[in-house]
């Protein structure tokens, strides 16, 4: 029987159905939190989320009633308001898992149909979208763009590259047993892009740089022996990376471009009036950002219940967790949870996390719950986008879903947080096969 290990491997319920306590010194309260969105409903989710700076968002995500489901797309101009805007029409199965955007009019998103894997874009903000690239049997799962134009994207073992003219396929050949998940460019012209396994029966994680646009790619370092979903980089040398080791949610931090790693684990879920009576472990993260070399922020889940795969749906709590000493300890955000309305929302999972700068910022997942980030006193600005040299400072500049763009990517471009799954593309009936069969969140963590 498959179960989450110490409540790991979190099943998305939306796939699944359809298709501190000790605290820092430093650390401080955050507390302007606001609901901006929320559609109560187990089988609802919010699946891809990206900011390109304090207004400007996107969401896609999906509703359920009985055995329907809808797939469907957010936008906001203002950050507070969010609205319904345009998907891909034209297809008889079409799910989009993974959104990034340049500027507020143009943007790309990456999903499946039931003729294979697309990237879309959009040069009207999100209301209508026309096919770019048909990507074969695998699906696009994660995307970062950037404000002159180009736009990266990954799938099992491609890597999509845009340069403001022209869309390349390149194939990147992972190590045995892994996928590509994510992708993080430091500029346009170089970065990385992560590799996990599709299982936590065997977990592994690679990386992979380039300093050519996409064109070649080179693994740094050795195969990891646990499952790592997002990352975030300020420079060559210094990156996080968000996943689980060993049934437990951790925050990967490395100083040596990916040679080496150090996990540190994220802090327990505190008790919380008569429903949470005990602490709860974190399970799994998400999506991580980083502003500099000491101040970011991660998304990690706890488990309450359901934990078993084979259950359904589990109840989980949200672990949104701070650090202000580069990754060496986390503490949790004391006041985001207030904002999460209704007296059942707290066992809301939001995995995605989308962070254009260090006083702005989203966080979405379960009953399609979107909170809205603006700071009371504003922080210092995050470093400007990193160069290629190894000692070349900078950082991360705004973004959407995972490491670099749904957390804001370099440069004030987006990249989405997105899904992360891998599914075979095999026509209709093998999709919704495998969407019944539960593909699961980042990567599809699945225990036995």
């Amino acid at each position: 029987m498959r179960r989450f290990g110490k409540s790991a491997g979190v099943v998305f319920g939306v796939l699944c159905a359809a298709a501190v306590t000790t605290a820092a010194s430093s650390a401080q309260a955050k507390t302007s939190w606001t609901q901006v969105h929320q559609e109560m409903n187990q089988g609802n989710s919010i699946m891809a989320l990206t900011a390109l700076d304090a207004t400007h968002a996107w969401a896609l995500g999906q509703k359920s009633s009985g055995s329907n489901t809808e797939m469907f797309a957010l936008g906001t101009t203002d950050g507070a308001t969010w609205v319904t805007v345009g998907l891909p029409v034209g297809y008889q199965l079409m799910m989009p898992l993974t959104l990034a955007f340049a500027d507020p009019n143009n943007g790309w998103m990456g999903g499946f149909t039931g003729k294979g894997g697309r990237v879309w874009r959009t040069t009207d903000g999100g209301s209508s979208w026309s096919e770019a690239l048909p990507t074969g049997q695998e699906i696009p799962v994660h995307m970062q763009a950037f404000t002159s134009g180009q736009m990266y994207a990954v799938g099992s073992n491609y890597v999509v590259a845009y340069d403001g003219q022209q869309y390349q396929k390149i194939t990147v050949e992972p190590a045995s047993g892994l996928s590509l998940k994510a992708v993080s460019m430091l500029n346009p012209t170089c970065g990385y892009v992560l590799a996990a396994a599709d299982t936590d029966s065997a977990p592994g994680s690679a990386l992979y740089w380039t300093n050519d646009s996409g064109a070649t790619w080179t693994q740094q370092g050795a195969t990891l022996d646990y499952n790592l979903v997002r990352m975030s980089w300020v420079s060559k040398n210094l990156g996080w990376a968000a996943g689980a080791k060993g049934g437990a949610g951790i925050v990967a931090r490395t100083t040596d471009a990916g040679a080496t790693w150090t996990a540190v684990s994220i802090p327990d879920h505190p008790p919380s009036g008569n429903m949470i009576k005990d602490p709860v472990p974190a399970s799994d993260c998400f999506d991580v950002k980083f502003f500099d070399n000491n101040r970011g922020v991660a998304t990690c889940v706890a488990c309450t219940g359901g934990c078993d795969p084979d259950a359904g749906p589990p109840t989980l709590l949200t672990v949104f967790v701070r650090t202000e000493d580069g990754g060496q300890s986390w503490v949790m955000d004391p006041d985001y949870e207030a904002a999460m309305g209704g007296p059942f929302m707290k066992l809301s999972g939001l995995y995605f996390l989308a962070f254009p700068d260090p006083n702005h910022g989203f966080i979405a997942g379960t009953n399609n719950m979107v909170l809205r980030y603006v700071a009371d006193t504003e922080e210092a600005p995050g470093w400007e986008q990193p160069t290629c040299e190894a000692t070349g400072g900078g950082g991360n500049g705004s973004g959407g879903s995972g490491a670099g763009a749904s957390n804001g990517a370099p440069g004030g471009a987006s990249e989405d947080s997105g899904c992360g799954c891998h599914a075979a593309a095999a026509g209709a009936t093998g999709f919704w096969l495998a969407a019944g069969l539960g593909l699961l969140a980042l990567g599809r963590r699945r225990r036995r």
